[in-house]
C-alpha cells in the first residue's frame, strides 16, 4: 500500500484521502513555509538558515516520511478515522447517532445524544487551554452520556478510565446529571473483554468496587483528579452506576452494515447507506481493524 488508492476506498471516505493527499503536497494550508536552499548555510554536516525564519517558540520540522511511507503510517492512526468518525457524526441526526450506538452499549431505546466536537473544554467549562483528556467519542443527551474509547493497536490503563470518568463527572456538574452512562471500548484484540480487564488490572464487574481513591491515584492529570476527588460521594455513586463495555471493531462493522442495508431507497434513505456504509468500508480497509477474514 504506497497510497490511499491502493485499497481504493469506494464510497465518500475516499475524498477525506484525497484532502489529506494535497495537505501532504501543500503544507502552506498548515501554516508551514518552506525555507529555499538558497538560504541555507551549510558548515560541515550541519546547515543553519536565517533565525527569521524560525519560530521563537516552537520546533523546526521536517519532512519524516515520503510519500510511499506516509500512506501506510497514516491510514494506521487511530486519530485519522476519529476524524471520518466526527465527520460521520456531524451529519447525523442526534437519534441515528443514538441508535447506531445504542445495542452495542446496551443502551435503552428512545435516547438521542450528539457530540459536543473538539471544544470539549470550552463545553464542559474547563479553560480551553488544559489538556484534560480527549476522548476518541463523547456523546451527551437530555438523559444519556456515552463515551467510547477506539483501539487499534493503543492500550488503555486506570489512568485513561480515570479521565473518563472525570468527563463524565464534569459534565454532570455543570448540565445535571444523567440516568444512562456508558464508557464502551472498541478494541482489535480476539476477546476485547479480557484485553480490557487486563490493562485496566481489574474485571468490569469490579469497577463499581473500586475506591475513588484508588482510581484518583492512578490518573496523572491534576485538574482531572481533582474532579474525582471533588466529591467522594458522586464518584462512588458514577462508579456504580456507569455501563462499561467492550466490543470488538466486527461489531461496529457489522451494525453500521446493517444499519446502512436497511436503509430506504429514497434519495435520504441511500444518503444514510452511503455515509454508514463508507464508515464501514473504512473499517474493513484499516490494517489493524483484525476483521474476521471474511469482514
Amino acid at each position: 500500500m504506497t497510497s490511499p488508492e491502493k485499497k481504493r476506498p469506494l464510497g465518500w471516505t475516499r475524498s477525506y484521502w484525497h484532502a489529506l493527499d494535497n495537505l501532504y503536497w501543500s503544507p502552506q494550508y498548515l501554516g508551514l513555509k518552506s525555507i529555499p536552499r538558497r538560504l541555507w548555510q551549510r558548515v560541515g554536516d550541519r546547515i543553519s538558515v536565517p533565525a527569521e525564519l524560525t519560530s521563537n517558540n516552537g520546533p523546526l520540522y521536517y519532512r519524516k516520511r515520503k510519500v510511499a511511507d506516509f500512506w501506510p503510517y497514516v491510514q494506521s492512526q487511530e486519530e485519522t478515522f476519529n476524524h471520518l468518525l466526527d465527520l460521520v457524526l456531524a451529519v447525523l441526526d442526534p437519534r441515528d447517532a443514538a441508535e447506531l450506538f445504542r445495542p452495542l452499549c446496551n443502551f435503552p431505546e428512545g435516547l438521542s445524544f450528539e457530540d459536543p466536537g473538539r471544544e470539549l473544554n470550552c463545553f464542559l467549562d474547563w479553560g480551553v487551554h488544559q489538556n484534560i483528556t480527549q476522548p476518541d467519542l463523547f456523546l451527551a443527551g437530555d438523559d444519556a452520556l456515552l463515551m467510547v474509547e477506539l483501539k487499534f493497536n493503543a492500550k488503555t490503563s486506570l489512568d485513561q478510565f480515570g479521565k473518563y470518568l472525570a468527563l463524565a463527572l464534569r459534565y454532570q456538574a455543570v448540565y445535571g446529571s444523567r440516568n444512562n452512562l456508558g464508557l464502551t471500548y472498541v478494541m482489535s484484540a480476539p476477546q476485547p473483554r479480557a484485553s480490557v480487564e487486563k490493562q485496566l488490572g481489574t474485571t468490569i464487574e469490579q469497577i463499581q468496587s473500586l475506591g475513588v481513591a484508588e482510581v484518583a491515584e492512578q490518573v496523572n492529570n491534576n485538574a482531572a483528579r481533582d474532579e474525582l476527588l471533588r466529591d467522594h460521594q458522586a464518584t462512588k455513586g458514577l462508579l456504580k452506576a456507569i455501563r462499561v463495555e467492550a466490543i470488538h471493531w466486527s461489531d461496529l462493522y457489522g451494525r453500521l452494515n446493517d444499519l446502512a442495508d436497511s436503509a430506504g431507497d429514497e434519495p435520504g434513505g441511500r444518503t444514510y447507506s452511503r455515509l454508514l456504509g463508507g464508515l464501514a468500508e473504512a473499517i474493513n480497509l484499516h490494517p489493524l481493524s483484525n476483521l474476521p477474514s471474511d469482514g
